[in-house]
C-alpha cells in the first residue's frame, strides 16, 4: 500500500493508527505531511538563505522607517531656522536702501568731488538659500537611503534566486533527477528562461511568457520542462527500473488519482501533482 504525500485533517483521522507515525503537522493548517527522514542538502540550505534574507528584509525596513522620520524631521528645523535667518539679512540688507524722494524734498546735486555712496546689496533669494540649505544637511540621510533601497533590491534578487533553487531542486529531486545533478538541472532551467516571480516559477522568451506544448492555454509549467528533459539530456536522471510499463504491457496510466509504475518521464510530466498529494504513485 502506497502512502499520500498530504492529507487532509479528515484522511489523517480515518488513517489507521499504525500509520500515523509516518505523519507529521504540515505548515498549512489542518494538513499532515508524510515524514521523510533526512532532506536533500539543497533545500536545507536553501531554507536557511530564505530565513536569512526574510530577516534581514525586516532589520532594513525598520531602519528605513526609522530614517524617514528623522529626515522630516530634520527638514522642518532646517526650513525653520533658515527661513528665520534670510528674513533677518533680508531685513538688515533692507535697512541699508535710502527712502525715496518726496516730491518737496529733491535729491541735491552732489558737490564737485564728492564721492558716490556704495551701492545697498541685493536681497537674498530665500528660497534658494532654503533648497541649499536642506540639500546640504539631508544629503548624508538621502545617501543611507538610497544604499539602504540598493541593498534591499539586492536582497530581494537573492531571495528569490533562493527560492527558485529551492523549488527547481524539489520537484527535479521528485522527477527522479539525480542528487549530483540538481546544480545542472538549476542552470538549465534558469536558461531555459525559468524565474521567480510573485510566488511562483514561471517561464519566460525575454519578456514573454512561455505556454504549454501540451496545453496551449495554460504557461509551461515546471514539471512540463522538468518531464520533457530525459530526451535530451538522460544523463542527469536516475537509471530506470524498467520500461514504465505495467506487467502485462499495457501503458503506465493514472486511475482514480493513482500512477502506476511511472516511468521518468511520466513522473517528472505529474510531479507538482504528486508533490501536492493529488495523485499517488504505486509499484506493481
Amino acid at each position: 500500500m502506497s502512502l499520500r504525500a498530504v492529507l487532509s485533517q479528515a484522511d489523517y483521522d480515518a488513517t489507521p493508527d499504525a500509520m500515523r507515525p509516518n505523519y507529521v503537522a504540515g505548515a498549512m493548517p489542518g494538513t499532515f505531511v508524510l515524514s521523510i527522514d533526512g532532506q536533500h542538502p539543497d533545500l536545507v540550505a536553501a531554507n536557511a538563505r530564505v530565513a536569512e534574507f526574510r530577516d534581514n528584509n525586516i532589520r532594513l525596513m525598520r531602519e528605513g522607517e526609522t530614517l524617514g522620520a528623522k529626515v522630516k524631521a530634520v527638514e522642518k528645523d532646517l526650513q525653520d531656522a533658515v527661513a528665520a535667518k534670510a528674513l533677518q539679512d533680508a531685513l538688515a540688507a533692507k535697512a541699508l536702501v535710502p527712502a525715496p524722494a518726496g516730491a518737496v524734498d529733491a535729491p541735491k546735486p552732489a558737490p564737485a568731488g564728492a564721492v558716490d555712496a556704495p551701492k545697498p546689496a541685493p536681497l537674498p533669494d530665500v528660497e534658494a538659500l532654503i533648497q541649499r540649505a536642506v540639500e546640504a544637511a539631508t544629503r548624508p540621510l538621502a545617501e543611507r537611503i538610497a544604499a539602504k533601497e540598493l541593498a534591499e533590491a539586492d536582497l530581494s534578487a537573492k531571495l528569490a534566486k533562493a527560492e527558485f533553487e529551492k523549488e527547481v531542486a524539489a520537484l527535479a529531486l521528485a522527477s527522479g533527477v539525480r542528487p549530483g545533478a540538481i546544480e545542472d538541472v538549476k542552470d538549465r532551467a534558469h536558461k531555459a528562461g525559468f524565474r521567480w516571480e510573485s510566488g511562483k516559477v514561471v517561464a519566460r522568451d525575454g519578456d514573454t511568457l512561455r505556454y504549454s506544448a501540451v496545453k496551449p492555454a495554460e504557461e509551461l509549467s515546471l514539471g512540463e520542462w522538468l518531464a520533457e528533459l530525459p530526451k535530451t539530456a538522460d544523463h542527469l536522471f536516475k537509471a530506470s527500473g524498467g520500461s514504465g510499463a505495467l506487467p502485462n504491457g499495457r501503458p503506465v496510466v493514472v486511475d482514480g488519482g493513482v500512477m502506476v509504475n511511472p516511468s521518468p518521464l511520466e513522473f517528472g510530466r505529474n510531479a507538482e501533482a504528486i508533490a501536492k498529494g493529488k495523485i499517488k504513485v504505486e509499484t506493481r
